[in-house]
């Protein structure tokens, strides 16, 4: 199915406590991931499409193309800029993957180098670290699954500046994939200014106001799937002229929008690890998946030009430096998860026998 691209003009952009001896048990988990192919009925297309911005002021503005390869829970999605910027995110299920290519200028004239700015992996298949058409694309075409699980933790990059934290309420589709009709994000009641630690107080909204809106609006089905054609995020900041009133959750100024448009669907073509491609370029690769960020070591002053997996030795030190929780996590997350699952029914049946006993010795005393 294709659908004409209207055309636009404007090149305006603006970035804006377990117990230590279960423990080391959960330290020998393997580490090797499970990649999640897809089977039968789970989803797989790909998806193409722009985004405009549209200004408080009305204007519009080319912002992005984006294309999205979804098998399963796994998915692929890059977004180019008016000027040649690419960010790729790929997740397998399991972790993401980001990579931010800055291309100058000159790229446009055939000539320049591409040049990798950053590279960064992170837990889950949210795409955290990523910008805000990225989270949205994941949003709109590959979050069905994640977002029936688990749907109120979603660190949206472009809540980040004006909110220390928002809390969203997800409505999904009744139909497969299960993806989000509409999402609401209601920020606190201060405004952050310059960072999460100064805030001003805005005592008018006592119980939060929205700060933004996901709204779906034509679909189509392909392939037994329904699938947005378009879609809009609305962002707003508070009414500050309500200061001195008691004003409403939705009492907020409109600050502008993006809007997207699917120009293609069709059948899955791509057949890779859904892992953004690194190249030959070396690149320096940031490790987010524990408790703080670590880069991953240089060698011989040459970055990365691979993405590590689990079974990465520098990974598997990471892990076994990691608090007793994250440990669990990855063991859940490895290929033995049955082995977390042995060692979470030892605590529970320890813990239940030891519940019982304590009962059982009072009653008796009793």
């Amino acid at each position: 199915m294709r659908v004409r691209r209207q055309q636009i003009s404007g090149t305006h952009w603006r970035r804006t406590a377990f117990a230590r001896q279960y423990a080391a048990v959960l330290a020998l988990a393997p580490l090797t991931p499970v990649l999640q192919p897809a089977v039968a009925g789970e989803p797989q297309y790909e998806v193409r499409g722009f985004m405009q911005q549209i200004e408080r002021t009305g204007k519009t503005n080319f912002f992005c193309d984006f294309w999205v390869a979804v098998s399963g829970r796994r998915s692929l999605i890059q977004v180019i800029y008016f000027n040649g910027e690419s960010f790729a995110c790929g997740t397998d299920g399991i972790d993401s993957y980001l990579l931010n290519e800055m291309v100058p200028a000159t790229r446009q004239q055939g000539t320049g180098t591409t040049q990798f700015q950053f590279a960064d992996i992170s837990a889950g298949p949210f795409p955290r670290l990523a910008i805000s058409p990225v989270q949205m694309t994941w949003l709109a075409f590959a979050s069905g699954g994640s977002l029936r699980e688990n749907g109120n933790e979603l660190p949206m990059e472009c809540f980040q500046e004006r909110a220390a934290f928002t809390r969203n309420e997800v409505v999904l589709s009744a139909s497969p994939p299960f993806l989000p009709r509409s999402v609401n994000w209601w920020g606190p009641n201060f405004q952050v200014v310059g960072s999460e630690k100064q805030h001003q107080p805005l005592s008018a909204y006592s119980e939060g106001y929205l700060a933004g809106t996901y709204t779906v609006g034509a679909t189509t089905n392909f392939g037994g799937n329904e699938l947005p054609l378009q879609w809009k995020l609305a962002f707003y900041l508070p009414d500050f002229q309500k200061r001195n009133q008691v004003a409403r959750r939705d009492d907020v100024v409109p600050w502008g929008s993006l809007v997207a448009r699917v120009t293609n669907v069709s059948s899955l073509v791509y057949s890779g690890d859904y892992l953004p491609s690194i190249g030959a370029q070396p690149v320096q690769i940031i490790e987010h998946r524990f408790e703080s960020a670590k880069q991953y070591p240089v060698v011989n002053g040459i970055p990365l030009t691979h993405w590590p997996r689990r079974d990465d030795p520098y990974c598997i030190m990471l892990a076994r430096e990691a608090s007793p929780m994250w440990r669990l996590w990855w063991s859940f997350t490895g290929r033995h998860y049955w082995r977390g699952l042995i060692v979470v029914g030892a605590i529970v049946l320890v813990a239940g026998a030891s519940y019982v006993m304590f009962w059982s010795s009072k009653e008796t005393t009793t």
